[in-house]
């Protein structure tokens, strides 16, 4: 998670947010935006030592990333294919 602060501005990334998340876990969390090709990542680490038995035994006991990514929505202008655009 460190590396991925440090690195992410390096590619065009701006990380708004990185600390522990609201759970009761306080999972590690990363927040950035791209603005130049339109992206947001949600990235949180879901460490099994921070995690309840309950919880732990759901997920598998095993630590994991979780992953959301979202994209801006696009139109291709009329009379344009995908291709063209």
């Amino acid at each position: 998670m460190e590396r991925l602060k440090d690195e992410l501005p390096k590619r065009g990334w701006k990380v708004a947010s990185y600390g522990r998340d609201k759970s009761v876990a306080k999972n590690l969390e990363l927040i950035a935006e791209s603005t130049k090709f339109k992206f947001s990542v949600n990235i949180t680490f879901m460490d099994k030592r921070r995690s309840s038995e309950e919880t732990a035994v759901r997920a598998g006991n095993t630590s994991g990333i979780m992953v959301d990514l979202v994209s801006a929505c696009f139109r291709v202008p009329g009379g344009k294919s995908v291709d063209q655009y």
